[in-house]
Parts: structure tokens; sequence; C-alpha cells
């Protein structure tokens, strides 16, 4: 976020931990490569308009402030995985 845009990051914040903890949201975090990409996040919906209101209800991308993009993908649920070490 810019400078000037101190008021939006709580409402960010607060976002991101609704829905974090709704479990719409599995991660997210900024890149920090450098380049033109700033963060990611990984969205459980149940397809792409479900996906893209989540996005769209992002603080930021409400304000112009951020460009959502949607990539669909497939990550197998690992809820059975046992490791032993």
């Amino acid at each position: 976020m810019t400078e000037g845009n101190e008021d939006l990051m709580p409402k960010y914040l607060a976002f991101l931990r609704r829905e974090t903890e709704a479990r719409r949201m599995l991660f997210a975090g900024p890149v920090t490569d450098g380049g033109d990409l700033i963060a990611t996040a990984v969205l459980e919906a149940a397809n792409a308009e479900d996906a893209a209101a989540i996005a769209n209800a992002n603080p930021g991308v409400e304000s112009g402030h951020f460009l959502a993009e949607l990539h669909p993908c497939f990550l197998p649920a690992l809820d059975g995985v046992r490791v032993e070490y």
C-alpha cells in the first residue's frame, strides 16, 4: 500500500484475518523478489465466481490500490498424509 493510505491498512488486515479464520483464504503473503507482483493468496472457493467475490471484497482491491488476478489450480488435501521422522 502506498504512502498516505495508512487508514486502509487496518481494514486490509481485518479482511485477511476474517477470511483466514473463515477458511476462505488458506494463506496469503508478500512476494519479495522486487517484481510487479506484490502479494499472493490461495483461496478456497466452490467456483470462479465465489473466488472473485472473495478477492474483490479485499479493501485494497475495492479502493483500487490492488488488482486481483485469479488463477484456478487444484491442490489436493493433505489431511490424511502422515509423516514420520
